[in-house]
């Protein structure tokens, strides 16, 4: 393995999109400290969107965010409390009418950490076993597709605009017929990046040869950091979907910034604003993730980068005249650090 280290340690250093998030942010600093001083806050994301804690930018809770968005629009969700026991959890699924499969994901998380997809009671009782931090359950949504909207709208307009949207390939390989799961793995370029974590989720199945054309999806979350491709679909947005996103976003309270993860069924019928659920909406953390397209050179990716940050400004300085009462620096700056820590303690517990 020792090649194959060599050869991935190679491989992230000369692809930006692998790079660590420090290295990738850090040279950008000139540019939030210019905004900052233009907001007189270092913490001007405390005004983005005004209902989410913080912005969205740290420590935000999931359920907080998705109760404020139209019931129809989001799978069905309920919040298990930590140190929950199985029997409260299970009764809490029969009163909502749940179904397995079912999704666990972190009340509060990031980046797709920690989501667990529950096929029954068994898988339930372990997880619930293993949770020391609130959860949300979701009903799974039957849809196998995804993508990310970037939104904005500035407070004195009445409609916003979609900036961007990413489709995302989860990580997979497909079967030749001879070759083992462990070798396909090892032999993908995106995979072998994530080598080590896929060997301890498939470890069992790593020397089963695959069948010929068939694709076996080794992580099925939509997130960059587990390994899915994120593909710059911007220039398919259609002024339907745009007008049914900004429809949504409009009657969720205080929110003016952020990206919506979408689950869909078709193509052709997303692009025309139809049969789709929101799984995730992030606000002023949101990354506008079309920018991690393999084609993006890390320059593109910088000017994307500001250029939102310039929307999040403006935005701000908006919202600042109206909305008086923030959380204080002492507060902020101890929730990004809390921020940092749970991500830490999230990666360890998904083997990154």
């Amino acid at each position: 393995m020792n090649f194959y280290k060599v050869h991935l340690w190679w491989y992230k250093k000369t692809h930006w999109e692998y790079w660590h998030t420090r290295t990738i942010y850090v040279p950008l600093f000139w540019a939030w400290l210019y905004l900052a001083i233009k907001n007189r806050s270092l913490y001007f994301f405390n005004y983005g969107n005004p209902s989410f804690k913080f912005g969205g930018f740290a420590m935000c809770s999931k359920k907080e965010i998705y109760d404020l968005i139209p019931t129809q629009w989001i799978p069905k969700t309920i919040k298990i409390i930590a140190g929950s026991t199985y029997e409260t959890t299970c009764s809490e699924l029969k009163k909502n009418t749940f179904k397995f499969p079912i999704v666990l994901k972190p009340d509060i998380g990031l980046k797709g950490l920690g989501v667990k997809f529950i096929a029954d009671d068994a898988e339930l009782f372990t997880a619930i076993s293993n949770i020391s931090q609130d959860h949300l359950l979701q009903e799974k949504i039957p849809y196998t597709n995804e993508v990310g909207i970037f939104y904005i709208r500035y407070p004195d307009q009445q409609n916003g605009s979609c900036t961007g949207m990413v489709r995302k390939d989860f990580l997979k390989v497909i079967g030749d017929g001879c070759s083992s799961l462990g070798q396909l793995i090892m032999n993908d370029t995106r995979a072998f990046v994530h080598y080590e974590k896929l060997y301890t989720l498939w470890n069992v199945q790593w020397n089963d040869v695959i069948e010929k054309d068939k694709i076996f999806t080794l992580v099925p979350v939509g997130s960059h950091t587990l390994g899915a491709t994120f593909y710059d679909v911007s220039d398919s947005l259609t002024p339907e979907l745009c007008k049914q996103i900004d429809s949504i976003c409009t009657q969720i309270e205080g929110f003016y910034y952020g990206r919506l993860d979408i689950m869909y069924k078709d193509w052709d019928r997303l692009l025309a604003g139809m049969d789709f659920k929101i799984i995730e909406l992030n606000g002023a953390a949101a990354e506008p993730t079309h920018m991690y397209d393999p084609k993006h050179s890390y320059f593109n990716a910088a000017k994307i980068v500001i250029q939102h940050w310039k929307f999040l400004s403006d935005i701000s300085l908006k919202n600042k005249r109206g909305y008086k009462k923030t959380p204080s620096v002492k507060e902020t700056t101890k929730a990004l650090i809390q921020n940092v820590s749970l991500e830490r303690q999230l990666r360890r517990i998904q083997g990154l």
